[in-house]
């Protein structure tokens, strides 16, 4: 009898174990976040990640593309304002896609933000904060003085100073960067492109006309180049 009860202490024991087990792993795999999740909160903790929206395809502002609309070839540029390599990419080798294909009317470009830091996005919202017509000259600015400020513990001091030259109060800048809604359609508009064009850094080139799609990655002006001339055959 004794025995009998001592195995249905041990049977109580295991069932107990179990159900706690089980609960602590759903908890676990509950609390692991994804890939596109973690981003979010590695750039902005303090505002619910949105992840990847269902439609990829969002509107853009004219202030963010350069070009001629009905150009034969679309071209998103994807970079972020503390990336070393976007800053050589945007000072060295878009000029010249610009001055040879952009302004003759056979690239039609759209820069999008691709912030993985603070820094990054706190100048990503700046520059959609200033005037529409001050967008690309403030990029320019950044890029041109990315080891001033991205790097700097600082940065967003700094980079109040700077929007200060567009136009900007300091007023204007809290407001900007407060602004949780532009935040979330910064991430979800950045990892939505991530998961369309499979973006795994910056800076990153994608290149479509009609059905056809080229993706490039890194700085490389001969590569973007060529992609581009076989495409206008």
């Amino acid at each position: 009898m004794k025995k009998i009860k001592w195995i249905s202490y041990v049977l109580i024991f295991i069932s107990a174990f179990t159900v706690v087990y089980q609960t602590n792993q759903r908890s676990v795999e509950n609390y692991v976040p994804s890939v596109a999740t973690a981003n979010a909160q590695e750039i902005v903790p303090d505002v619910k990640p949105v992840g990847v929206v269902a439609n990829p395809e969002f509107k853009m502002e004219e202030a963010r593309s350069l070009g001629d609309p009905n150009a034969p070839i679309r071209m998103f540029v994807f970079s972020s304002l503390s990336c070393s390599h976007c800053s050589s990419f945007h000072t060295d080798v878009l000029p010249v896609i610009e001055e040879e294909y952009v302004n003759n009317g056979q690239v039609y470009m759209t820069y999008i933000d691709f912030p993985f830091q603070t820094p990054a996005m706190a100048g990503s919202m700046l520059a959609r904060c200033v005037p529409p017509e001050h967008y690309f000259s403030f990029l320019n600015l950044l890029f041109k003085n990315q080891s001033k400020w991205a790097f700097k513990g600082n940065a967003v001091e700094i980079l109040i100073e700077y929007a200060s030259t567009e136009g900007l109060s300091k007023a204007d800048v809290n407001k900007c960067l407060s602004n949780a809604k532009l935040r979330d359609q910064i991430v979800s508009d950045r990892d939505s492109y991530m998961k369309k064009y499979n973006v795994t850094g910056t800076p990153t080139v994608a290149l479509i006309k009609g059905e056809e799609t080229k993706v490039i990655s890194g700085s490389s002006k001969s590569k973007i180049k060529s992609a581009i001339e076989g495409m206008l055959k």
